[in-house]
């Protein structure tokens, strides 16, 4: 019974079984090459998903902004602060909710603009736009992208798509 245990595998010994050195390390090698050759693209992307997420913070914002005036019965505004990177909900002057921090990396540009510090956008107790007709541009410059938001007149928001930077 022993010697036909013995037969069943007489290739392998002791010493042959597992991975040779030489091997792990051209494993190692090709797993390297392929994290080198994927982190550029997976930064890239993280920016992408900065602008989207910028973006949707700035529409979640306006679309409950315009949801608080209807139901408050007064207007209320969203206010974006350049100089400390802010976006918040203000009604009577008392802040609704919390405020979202957005980083350096993304700017944001009105269209029209009326100030190079703080911009505001309002909504009356209707739920429509108290101010002008507003576009709203988030643009990386690293990336050369940008997305935009568009508030009309009937306080409808639209998110536009991802674009290039002319």
């Amino acid at each position: 019974m022993k010697e036909v245990e013995k037969r069943k595998y007489p290739s392998v010994r002791k010493s042959e079984k597992g991975f040779s050195f030489p091997e792990l390390l051209v494993v190692l090698l090709i797993g390297a090459i392929l994290c080198v050759l994927a982190i550029p693209q997976l930064s890239a992307s993280l920016k992408l998903n900065r602008i989207n997420t910028l973006n949707a913070a700035i529409a979640s914002k306006l679309a409950e902004a315009r949801i608080q005036s209807i139901k408050r019965n007064s207007q209320v505004s969203v206010k974006i602060n350049f100089q400390n990177r802010k976006i918040w909900i203000e009604a009577g002057g008392t802040q609704i909710g919390g405020s979202e921090n957005y980083t350096s990396e993304n700017t944001i540009e009105f269209s029209p603009s009326v100030s190079t510090t703080q911009e505001t956008i309002t909504f009356n107790s209707f739920g429509n736009l108290q101010t002008t007709p507003t576009t709203i541009k988030v643009i990386n410059t690293n990336l050369n992208r940008s997305k935009t938001v568009q508030v009309s007149l009937s306080g409808k928001i639209t998110v536009g798509g991802m674009t290039a930077v002319q």
